[in-house]
């Protein structure tokens, strides 16, 4: 099923981006507003408490245009294009660097559904189609505003987002569990077998191929 484009300008209240305090005489801080970078967005979250970097409430007063808001979609721009994050409406005051837009969807177009988009095949291409490329690829704001998006009603548009927020979900609890029986096997052999680098049960040294998984001790 085929669905009417919009530009992303046109379906957004806002598209800005940040800048690096020091361009602007400030300097960053040791506590005070979180200061977001590439790092902290990826996978749709946005991380605000770990590998931060802070600003103090003045220097966040003198860059307004770069203030985020809850519910605004983020998106890399620079470096590593096209990972996405929608700020949590719990979150506390926030701004950026120029390596990260902010964009602030308008009500035609609901924020999870335009998170994944962002991140789907379609607009990884259209993206990739307008980079600028030299030391490190960038994305222009106006170029973002350019990319077209699928547009369903928004009834559909919140029920694709479900689904994928829950295939999503599903795919992070199969990560977890495979790292789980992973520890849990290495666990058993070194239970089984000791180090086998200290070979604290004297096993014997061997070339061969074991038979069965058997403690040779």
């Amino acid at each position: 099923m085929s669905f009417k484009t919009s530009s992303l300008a046109s379906l957004s209240s806002l598209i800005t981006k940040g800048t690096t305090p020091t361009t602007l005489g400030y300097a960053h801080s040791d506590s005070g507003i979180p200061f977001l970078r590439v790092q902290n967005i990826f996978s749709g979250q946005v991380n605000f408490k770990e590998d931060t970097l802070f600003i103090d409430t003045d220097t966040h007063s003198a860059r307004k245009r770069s203030q985020i808001q809850g519910g605004d979609v983020l998106v890399t721009i620079a470096g590593t294009i096209g990972r996405t994050g929608v700020v949590p409406s719990c979150a506390p005051e926030m701004n950026c660097n120029q390596a990260v837009a902010i964009v602030r969807p308008a009500q035609e177009i609901e924020r999870s559904y335009l998170r994944h988009w962002l991140e789907s095949q379609d607009a990884r291409s259209q993206m990739l189609g307008s980079t600028v490329t030299g030391t490190i690829s960038n994305l222009s704001l106006s170029q973002l505003g350019e990319l077209r998006v699928p547009l369903p009603p928004l009834e559909e548009q919140r029920r694709i987002a479900a689904i994928l927020d829950q295939a999503e979900t599903l795919r992070t609890q199969r990560r977890t569990a495979l790292a789980l029986l992973d520890s849990l096997t290495q666990s058993l052999f070194l239970d089984m077998f000791g180090d086998p680098v200290a070979n604290p049960k004297g096993c014997a040294m061997t070339t061969k191929t074991p038979s069965a998984l058997t403690p040779c001790c």
